[in-house]
Parts: C-alpha cells; sequence; structure tokens
C-alpha cells in the first residue's frame, strides 16, 4: 500500500491525498482532491486496473459550482470504453484516464508504459475535466529524461512539462501544477 499527497499550486490551490493498492492481478486507487480552480471543488475518485496498469473502471463523484456530478468510465481492457454505461466509440484505443482534476493519473501511465531512459511512449488518454463535464480522448507523450525524470507532453498543443517522479513512479514534482509532501 501506498499513501501519497499532493498540494497545488499555481493553476489550483488544491489538496490531494490517495491511497494505492498494488496486488498481483491489479491496482486499486482511491482519492480526494479538495480546492479552489475559478470557484471551490472537490473530486473523489476510484480507479482499478489491472496488472499491467491498464485503467479498467474509474468511478468518479465531484462537487462544485454546477453541483454534484457523478461519472462512471468503464473499460474492456482492449480499448473499448462505455460512459455512464453507454457505448463511447471516440475513446477506443484509450488504454489510460487522466483526471484533469489529479496529479495521481500520471502514474497510471508511466507504471504501464515502463520505459527505461531515453524511452518515449505515445498514447492516447481518457480526459476528464474537473467538473467532470468533459470526457474525451487525449494524445499524449511520456519520454524518460532520467530515472527521476520525464517530460509530459500534451500532443494536441505541444505543451511540454517535466516530471519529477519517485522510484515507484508516483510525480514528486509538477511544475506550477503540484508538490508531493513528505
Amino acid at each position: 500500500m501506498h499513501v501519497v499527497a499532493w498540494r497545488h499550486r499555481g493553476l489550483r490551490d488544491a489538496f490531494e491525498v490517495a491511497v494505492v493498492w498494488p496486488g498481483d492481478d491489479e491496482v486499486r486507487i482511491e482519492g480526494q482532491v479538495t480546492g479552489d480552480e475559478e470557484g471551490p471543488f472537490s473530486v473523489r475518485y476510484v480507479i482499478d486496473a489491472d496488472a499491467r496498469w491498464v485503467t479498467r473502471r474509474v468511478e468518479l463523484d465531484g462537487l462544485g459550482g454546477a453541483g454534484p456530478g457523478r461519472l462512471l468510465l468503464e473499460h474492456d481492457g482492449a480499448g473499448a470504453w462505455r460512459v455512464d454505461g453507454q457505448e463511447a466509440p471516440e475513446l477506443d484505443g484509450c488504454l489510460d484516464v487522466d483526471l484533469g482534476a489529479t496529479i495521481l493519473t500520471n502514474t497510471l501511465a508511466i507504471r504501464r508504459l515502463g520505459m527505461n531512459v531515453g524511452g518515449a511512449g505515445d498514447l492516447r488518454a481518457v480526459w476528464v475535466s474537473e467538473d467532470l463535464e468533459t470526457v474525451e480522448p487525449a494524445p499524449q507523450r511520456y519520454e524518460r529524461i532520467h530515472d527521476d525524470r520525464y517530460d509530459f507532453v500534451a500532443l494536441d498543443s505541444g505543451e511540454r512539462y517535466p516530471l519529477v517522479v519517485d522510484t515507484d513512479g508516483f510525480v514528486v514534482t509538477y511544475p506550477n501544477l503540484a508538490e508531493r509532501l513528505r
């Protein structure tokens, strides 16, 4: 079990805590982010992934300016998704989830890709906005620069974010967004 926490600063002011239970056949992650970004918000998440760190199920409960919200994402492990029980063919081929409210989901892609230093991996992630209103594919790249450094690239915009991670792939520093506590 890993317990991790981040202080979000820069784009938003928030606090996040997550618990990760890696198992032989699956990984379960439960966490919550609470803060302010153009208004107060809170997002609780439960993520189930398989042993390869491929996202299989995501349950989200949010609270913010638009009121309470819920979202359920289900993945068959081969690339097909359902959003709140409805097929979502626009998400076909995505293996990862990228929740806009949390730092934790970077770890899913980093662990799944399992790159050596100098390696790079392109992927399409299911991106979910902080308010849970937008669910769309997001093309991304992770480049492993050093043992503890990755560049995360949002391929739509070309924006590059240098990430410092620990030996388990949990983000320690995400510039202008978050810093890990302890």
